[in-house]
């Protein structure tokens, strides 16, 4: 029996699993983009990959399906095909136009991820009007028809802030390990409302500072799903650690059942087994306790001020400051003898002594 002979007569998409994962969004949409069209061009895709991609890639809708009419739970968890490739979907908000493409890593082994993470994922970006971009990200299986109830157990995410240079690519990644025994998208409206009560927590911290600004992106992504409670709380742990031993992580404690161990040490809470929510609670109380805002260190500014390039777009993007243009004529004109007032005059400097502390080497040292 071949792949096809299993392949669904209707969508490729469950549309029940598409809605109870990324529905509760507000006003049915990811941003900008409609969920409804999301739905309709992504399953047209799946539907014409066989037909469009060269075998390797191409079956992967088709084996996606055959595995979830066969996918057992493995170690509490849901069991996913493990296929290092994801589909990129994008949404430009300011013309309307949508591309789909797929990310096969196996054809690429400098960009595979390690064996435990192969797995197929659905990135959604959306490019707003303003510039800013948003990115969500799910195991494109669980979208998928015969995947079971994706709402079962408990859910495990990440959130992250990504840092981009001026061409798109990423330079610095910080990120938030949570899980969930609701729905993941619920709870990062949670998030939002704690973001926008002004919340102290590092990750809430973190994401008010960045919103909107173009040179970053904020990304939430379901890793794992239909977990039991001890399997989301292992892998919480074992993801939590492994972000702060990189240095770049937001939660304000350790995840898990050690993160548990943590509130009970520091006599936030009088036992060593919570439910997730009373954890919240203790976690918000713990921010209360310690007085002061966690806030995110500005180390994406520290490396770039290093870099000549990004200081000269900086100063040639303010109107307080001289341009690099402005201060390599001062230069030339000092050489042509011309006096400080008049090449304040001539460059527009605001005045005689803005001119001055340039010649005298103390202002712009690496414009040259």
């Amino acid at each position: 029996m071949s792949l096809s002979d299993n392949a669904p007569e209707g969508p490729f998409l469950d549309v029940r699993a598409v809605h109870s994962l990324l529905g509760p969004l507000p006003h049915g949409k990811i941003g900008s983009l409609p969920l409804s069209l999301l739905y309709f061009q992504l399953d047209a895709f799946l539907r014409g990959a066989a037909k469009n991609y060269a075998p390797a890639v191409g079956t992967i809708p088709l084996r996606l399906l055959e595995h979830n009419r066969t996918r057992s739970k493995n170690n509490g968890r849901c069991d996913l095909l493990e296929v290092d490739a994801d589909v990129v979907f994008t949404y430009d908000a300011a013309t309307k136009h949508t591309d789909m493409t797929f990310k096969a890593y196996f054809e690429h082994p400098g960009f595979a991820r390690p064996p435990h993470e192969h797995r197929v994922v659905l990135h959604i970006l959306v490019k707003e009007d303003n510039k800013t971009q948003r990115s969500i990200s799910i195991p494109l299986q669980a979208l998928m028809q015969r995947f079971g109830n994706p709402e079962a157990g408990h859910q495990g995410y990440c959130h992250t802030i990504v840092f981009l240079d001026d061409g798109g690519s990423p330079i610095e990644e910080w990120r938030y390990v949570g899980v969930t025994s609701r729905n993941w998208l619920v709870r990062m409206e949670e998030h939002a409302e704690e973001i926008r009560g002004g919340s102290n927590k590092r990750f809430h911290a973190a994401w008010r500072t960045y919103a909107g600004n173009c040179n970053v992106t904020l990304s939430s992504e379901l890793v794992v799903l239909n977990h039991t409670f001890d399997g989301i709380m292992a892998w919480e742990e074992e993801q939590v650690d492994a972000e702060m031993q990189r240095g770049h992580c937001l939660n304000m404690i350790p995840g898990g059942f050690k993160g548990l161990r943590y509130l009970h040490q520091h006599r936030i809470v009088t036992k060593d087994r919570l439910t997730l929510e009373e954890r919240d609670e203790a976690i918000a109380d713990y921010v209360r306790r310690i007085g002061t805002p966690s806030r995110l260190p500005n180390l994406l500014l520290a490396k770039l001020w290093l870099n000549d390039d990004f200081y000269l777009k900086v100063l040639a993007g303010r109107d307080d400051v001289l341009t690099p243009g402005q201060v390599l004529a001062i230069r030339r004109l000092h050489m042509e003898g011309k006096s400080s007032g008049l090449i304040a005059e001539i460059v527009g400097a605001r005045n005689i002594a803005q001119v001055q502390r340039v010649l005298d080497g103390r202002t712009y040292k690496r414009v040259v």
